[in-house]
């Protein structure tokens, strides 16, 4: 005799069918998201990286390409890898996430890659135990099916596990996608003597990232020109007066650089150069004055000639010159028989007083 099932077993029939299908349409949602370029995606947390405030096995539902910086966006490099963090730079052409229980942001991205913005996040305790209570009852149901064959409407399903635990296991923790972090340090910042000019040079160690160009380059708060820039540094000539004030008092160079990277960055900096002339050396020689300067930072000299005849009281006559990339030969102004040139300069912070006997 067979026993036909109550009307109360038919409805829970009914209702875990219904069930099913739904979860087999929510399978095929989260498959086409990946393979179709649409906005719109369910996704299943495989990590603590957004932890507390996305856990791992919350399903997250994202929608559309509207987001600011603080949206939780997801973005995904392959089918099978995608990322779920939160926005904290927008530039133009690339953002930069990071999870919340991440120490550091991720890398710039290209927009492109975002696949669309979380605008709900369903916890693990709502989904998880339906699920597998709807599992259970399909098990138990088809327990004499499963023996011999799958059935046709489990066949999704079961792929959907098969693949994404495939992906979990292998695919994501070995994928052969990798970013490159853009990194860009400081080398060494120094000023080239070249004699008559003074080159300062600021120079980079990068990867992943170049100079562009350059927006603002100072030094002591004055714009100048750049002479050259690579993509791992700017060369430019420093200023004459510059370079005379900053040898006289003895100061570091202050330069100041903004400047545009690839991947939309912008770098600024501010360095201090350490000066290090030679000392200039005065000499008299055969009835005349010589300076020696072999540097390309420039010294005023303040020389007071002194002069007289025999038996007649000392005139002077004071003259003034700038030596710098060698050296300068100063005859004297006047023809006498006694001439003495009393020299005064400022060389890195200190005052310099030597009386010379010429003639």
């Amino acid at each position: 005799m067979r026993i036909l099932p109550s009307c109360g077993e038919d409805y829970v029939m009914k209702l875990f069918t219904i069930a099913l299908y739904t979860l087999l349409a929510l399978v095929a949602l989260v498959l086409l998201s990946r393979f179709l370029p649409i906005p719109l995606g369910v996704y299943t947390v495989v990590s603590g990286s957004m932890e507390p405030a996305i856990r791992v096995l919350d399903i997250a539902i994202a929608v559309g390409k509207d987001y600011r910086i603080g949206d939780v966006v997801v973005w995904c490099t392959t089918y099978w890898y995608c990322v779920m963090h939160r926005v904290v730079n927008i530039s133009e052409g690339y953002i930069v996430t990071k999870g919340d229980a991440n120490p550091v942001p991720d890398p710039p991205m290209p927009s492109s890659l975002v696949k669309a913005r979380v605008v709900l996040v369903v916890p693990r305790e709502l989904w998880l135990p339906p699920v597998v209570v709807l599992m259970g009852f399909v098990l138990y149901s088809y327990r004499k099916v499963f023996a011999s064959v799958l059935t046709p409407a489990l066949v999704p399903l079961a792929m959907y596990i098969a693949v994404m635990g495939a992906a979990i296991v292998l695919v994501a923790p070995q994928t052969g996608f990798s970013l490159e972090v853009p990194e860009l340090y400081l080398s060494r910042a120094y000023v080239e003597d070249r004699g008559y000019t003074c080159i300062a040079v600021v120079e980079y160690l990068a990867r992943g990232v170049e100079l562009t160009g350059v927006t603002s380059l100072k030094v002591f708060n004055r714009s100048v020109v750049p002479l050259h820039v690579s993509g791992t540094g700017i060369a430019f000539a420093l200023p004459e007066d510059v370079a005379l004030l900053a040898v006289a008092k003895g100061l570091k160079l202050n330069i100041s650089v903004e400047a545009m990277l690839t991947r939309g960055g912008l770098l600024k900096g501010l360095y201090q150069v350490v000066l290090a002339p030679p000392k200039p050396v005065v000499k008299a020689v055969n009835s005349s004055l010589i300076v020696e300067n072999p540097s390309c930072y420039p010294v005023a000299f303040n020389i007071t000639w002194m002069y007289a005849e025999a038996g007649e009281p000392w005139r002077y006559v004071s003259t003034y010159t700038v030596v710098k990339g060698g050296g300068a030969l100063l005859k004297p102004p006047v023809n006498a028989s006694y001439i003495y040139a009393d020299v005064r300069y400022v060389w890195m912070g200190g005052e310099f007083f030597e009386r010379l006997r010429v003639r």
